[in-house]
């Protein structure tokens, strides 16, 4: 599962234009607690978010999509393949 977690992170980042640092503000501000040495363990593969950090990232990220006026993008946790 981190790989396929992590590529999806990883490629929200990139779509949103966002560096770990601006997803960090925006998942902490969802209430997540995760440092951004966490974020880039995860959006690297080097580190498996759970079900519910990776819930709070793609949801960040999903937000920045919004506000760019584009689609939910980031699969949630159950469609990610090989979940």
């Amino acid at each position: 599962m981190a790989v396929d977690a992590s590529e999806a992170l990883q490629s929200g980042l990139r779509l949103a234009g966002w560096s770990s640092w601006d997803l960090w503000l925006a998942m902490f501000a969802l209430g997540g607690n995760l440092s951004t040495g966490d974020i880039d363990l995860m959006t690297t593969g080097h580190q498996s978010p759970s079900y519910r950090e990776y819930g709070y990232l793609a949801t960040a990220i999903n937000e920045r999509f919004d506000d760019l006026a584009l689609d939910h993008l980031m699969l949630r946790w159950d469609d990610l393949p090989g979940a």
